[in-house]
C-alpha cells in the first residue's frame, strides 16, 4: 500500500489494491464483487470492501427499496 504513492485507488481485497483509473467495470458477483480493469484483468472484490467501492462512487448506492442501479462507474 505504501508503494502506491498519490495514486487515487483503493483497497478491494486483502491482496488486491487497483487504482481508480484503471478500473473500466464493476459488477455484483455474490457478496462481493469483480472489478475489470483497463487491461481486461479481472479484480476480485471481498464483500468487507464493497462499501468503500460505494463511497468511492465505484458502485450505486443502495435504493430504498433494495434494488440497484448498473453496478459500473
Amino acid at each position: 500500500m505504501r508503494e502506491t504513492g498519490d495514486e487515487p485507488g483503493l483497497q478491494v481485497h486483502r491482496s488486491h489494491w487497483v487504482a481508480q483509473g484503471a478500473v473500466r467495470a464493476v459488477r455484483r458477483m455474490g457478496d462481493g464483487a469483480v472489478i475489470t480493469l483497463g487491461t481486461g484483468q479481472e479484480v476480485p472484490v471481498s464483500r468487507r470492501f464493497i462499501p468503500a467501492l460505494r463511497q468511492a462512487g465505484l458502485l450505486p448506492q443502495r435504493m430504498a427499496d433494495g434494488k440497484a442501479g448498473t453496478d459500473h462507474p
